[in-house]
């Protein structure tokens, strides 16, 4: 996944940012991937490792809100060192 792999950004801080882009809590985030908001909160804290797929279906709600191009641009901006991550 293009975002998800960027040189340079931790795949927790990537999470976090695409649910905060897509305006869902974790107990939302949850709902959509049919899971626990414990589950996202152990991604997002480094406690479980992302796995490829659900580096997809995060790239999937993204492009279905229409806000891929957002993600990429925080990303983007997050690896040049422009602003850095607001948490």
């Amino acid at each position: 996944m293009l975002g998800f792999s960027q040189a340079g950004i931790d795949k927790a801080v990537a999470l976090r940012q695409a649910r905060q882009i897509l305006g869902f809590s974790q107990g939302q985030l949850a709902r959509e991937l049919g899971w626990s908001a414990k589950q996202v909160s152990n991604l997002e804290t480094g406690v479980r490792q992302i796995q490829k797929q659900t580096e997809l279906a995060i790239e999937t709600l993204l492009r279905r809100s229409g806000k891929w191009d957002s993600f990429l641009s925080k990303i983007r901006i997050n690896v040049s060192g422009l602003i850095k991550s607001s948490d």
